[in-house]
């Protein structure tokens, strides 16, 4: 059985859970799967009701402590805002799933950001003891500079192309912009029928 780990951005509460999942067989038809095989999710929720008021990975935010317990995820999962209700207060007073994301982006670009400001201190004071350990801090080194530029630029880390042995050298730091993102449209029920009429989802 397969597992994945899921970091999932955009309720208003944080919590947890595990599942046992199967593919439908008209989905494995779909993308011509060779075949069914199940699989163990289990999801981080975490909870951004201070979504563009706060920084969402720092001291003011959900804490560097409390980061480090979600990095280690395969995907990240992002549920947006996509229904008007008067009685839920959206934090910036309307509906705007295309601003939440892009915070939501930002944030993980600062994150990542200082993670890698912090990684080239070290790797600057370090001195390799043999010509192994000296070719994997260089490859690091040159993989965590390209990343720094991309997100200079607003782009995630996995927009970079990199070798596989770059990629090796950077595992251990868990970037999350590395990590491939899935967007949720969460719609009212009204809309579930025909989501494609829901001016936010279009």
């Amino acid at each position: 059985m397969a597992t994945a780990r899921v970091l999932s951005l955009g309720f208003s509460s944080s919590s947890s859970f595990s599942a046992s999942l199967i593919l439908p067989r008209q989905w494995c038809r779909l993308y011509s799967a060779a075949s069914r095989t199940s699989m163990s999710l289990k999801a981080v929720i975490i909870g951004l009701p201070n979504v563009g008021k706060s920084t969402l990975f720092n001291d003011v935010g959900l804490g560097n402590k409390f980061l480090s317990h979600i990095l280690e995820v395969d995907s990240i999962l992002q549920v947006v805002r996509c229904f008007e209700d008067d009685d839920i207060v959206h934090v910036n007073g309307k509906v705007d799933p295309k601003s939440d994301i892009d915070v939501i982006n930002l944030e993980l670009v600062f994150s990542n950001l200082d993670q890698i400001e912090k990684r080239l201190d070290k790797l600057k004071k370090s001195k390799a003891k043999d010509s192994q350990s000296k070719v994997k801090e260089e490859a690091e080194k040159s993989s965590l500079e390209s990343i720094q530029e991309a997100l200079m630029d607003g782009k995630p880390a996995r927009s970079v192309p990199l070798t596989d042995l770059e990629k090796d050298s950077i595992h251990q730091l868990c970037l999350l912009t590395m990590e491939p993102v899935i967007y949720v449209a969460n719609v009212a029920e009204t809309d579930l029928a025909e989501p494609s009429s829901n001016p936010h989802v279009r």
